[in-house]
């Protein structure tokens, strides 16, 4: 089994719908094992956020990336370049000056998952990172994935904050580049 990483070719709308795809399953997995069906939002949807993508890369503060295996999508992430003011809720303040990367979203589809591919669409993101000349990588999951938290604390990530609000309980971890 070949992996292999790549920019997602948004031209391509075969391997826009792969990635969607890809990124449903892993969330539909997810959400029923929690018991949060109710959560997932429609494959159409999914689309749409990763149109969303192909603009944020066209002005150069995003990436989307994916991971094939005999040239098909099995999994995707999408990561950009932040500044302090653009992080949200009460995460904003533990955020210094300097450039920032933000993984916004990782997903292997269940059938592929614990082969490596999170890691490195997680270790694609962190080279880009390096190239904008980032000083940090911060992600975010929620505090009930209990999966993603080990690995990122795995990949070397350190738990930054806690968001435990009413409506979002989010874990942020941070993993310095300098």
């Amino acid at each position: 089994m070949t992996i292999t990483i790549e920019p997602l070719n948004y031209q391509n709308k075969r391997e826009t719908l792969q990635a969607a795809r890809a990124m449903h399953a892993s969330f539909r997995k997810f959400y029923s094992n929690k018991k949060q069906i109710h959560l997932l939002i429609p494959l159409a949807e999914r689309v749409k956020r990763i149109q969303h993508w192909e603009e944020m890369e066209k002005h150069g503060t995003g990436r989307t990336i994916v991971a094939k295996i005999n040239g098909r999508i099995v999994g995707c992430g999408f990561g950009s370049l932040r500044s302090q003011h653009s992080f949200y809720g009460s995460v904003k303040e533990k955020i210094g000056a300097g450039k920032h990367y933000f993984l916004e979203l990782m997903a292997v589809h269940p059938r592929f998952q614990r082969r490596g591919i999170g890691k490195a669409l997680v270790d694609a993101r962190i080279e880009h990172a390096r190239q904008l000349g980032c000083i940090d990588v911060w992600v975010s999951t929620a505090s009930n994935n209990e999966v993603q938290l080990a690995n990122f604390k795995k990949m070397g990530f350190k738990e930054a904050h806690r968001d435990e609000t009413k409506n979002k309980a989010a874990v942020y971890f941070v993993k310095k580049l300098s």
